[in-house]
């Protein structure tokens, strides 16, 4: 069973984030250096921050906070290391929803109010987020991740 640690950005809780948004490398990125660097700083400009590092073991429905960040929209909302994402704004986080939560991404920008529901200790509990712009340098490392496959795709392409 593979486990991966992921910062959320977005509501949809970076699961669903494209690969380049993301950190993780899926496929080598074919856009140019500066274009995908321009095209990562507009996309981080444009979308809602929680707060949240994740333990993302089994899949898009078994995403388990594993640390909220000091001072994040996750922290004033109540989140706890251990809660289990359910669902965001009652859309459940499950494979079958993958497309319905991606269409909900482009609506989730600084200053939207959501509601995430968590599992915790065996009851429900409903979490309203108003999300954050993304630090800036939260940014910076994700962007920077990225930046240096750029790096070292273009050394090994000879450039």
């Amino acid at each position: 069973m593979k486990s991966s640690r992921l910062l959320v950005i977005s509501l949809v809780a970076l699961a669903l984030v494209p690969a380049m948004v993301a950190g993780e490398k899926v496929g080598r990125c074919t856009a140019g250096t500066q274009e995908c660097l321009d095209a990562m700083v507009s996309y981080f400009q444009n979308r809602g921050w929680v707060g949240l590092e994740l333990e993302n073991a089994d899949g898009i429905e078994n995403m388990i906070v594993v640390r909220v960040v000091a001072g994040s929209p996750a922290e004033a909302a109540g989140f706890r290391e251990g809660d289990r994402l359910v669902a965001l704004n009652d859309i459940r986080f499950e494979e079958a929803n993958v497309t319905t939560l991606k269409d909900l991404q482009s609506d989730l920008t600084p200053g939207k109010q959501v509601i995430y529901r968590v599992e915790r200790k065996g009851g429900m509990r409903e979490l309203s987020v108003t999300l954050a712009a993304v630090p800036d340098d939260v940014m910076g490392r994700w962007i920077g991740r990225h930046m240096m496959e750029h790096a070292g795709a273009d050394i090994a392409d000879g450039h």
